[in-house]
């Protein structure tokens, strides 16, 4: 008999529920809904992406762009760290047909926050790098900088996720395939 352990990824990384509800509400409201209309999705998740994305160039120019470097290397290697060790797991639940299902279900939604944020740190890593304004790491701590940004990861998740199902609606309505869309769950 083998036996599973895990936590919830927000747990791991010490953010509070609290925090996380905070952030969520900020970008989709503090209502239940279901948008139905995929145009509709589409306009409430890029409004939020673009939100995200002044959010994130006002940090990197007010900011030092080196220090915003070392904060998305150090999340994404923290994450993708999480995720290597996370899907040596998952491999095992593949042989062992007795995992829980909450097991499982708690393995799969680690994965998925996993990967939008390593995605969303791959574009702001590069982005940081296209927007470079001050190349000057004198006066850089790299002690400060090098550290779990906490308000900057759930960020990177949501920023992640957005992009995502933005990239997935917008194929499926250049397929024209209607049942490709059965609309947005915004849940708090």
């Amino acid at each position: 008999m083998v036996i599973f352990g895990g936590r919830s990824f927000w747990k791991d990384f010490r953010i509070s529920h609290r925090m996380i509800q905070k952030k969520y509400t900020s970008y989709f409201g503090d209502e239940i809904t279901t948008i139905d209309n995929r145009d509709d999705a589409i306009s409430l998740l890029m409004n939020i992406s673009d939100s995200i994305q002044a959010k994130m160039i006002h940090r990197i120019k007010s900011e030092s762009t080196y220090g915003m470097l070392l904060k998305l290397y150090f999340i994404f290697g923290e994450v993708h760290s999480q995720y290597l060790k996370e899907k040596e797991i998952r491999l095992k639940f593949v042989k062992n047909s007795n995992a829980s299902e909450d097991a499982v279900k708690l393995f799969e939604n680690n994965r998925n926050i996993q990967r939008h944020i390593i995605d969303a740190c791959n574009i702001w890593i590069e982005n940081c790098v296209l927007l470079q304004h001050d190349v000057c790491s004198q006066n850089l701590n790299v002690k400060k900088e090098f550290v779990m940004d906490g308000d900057l990861l759930i960020d990177m998740y949501i920023y992640g996720f957005v992009s995502q199902a933005i990239s997935l609606l917008m194929l499926s309505k250049d397929l024209s395939v209607q049942n490709t869309f059965y609309g947005l769950d915004i849940t708090l």
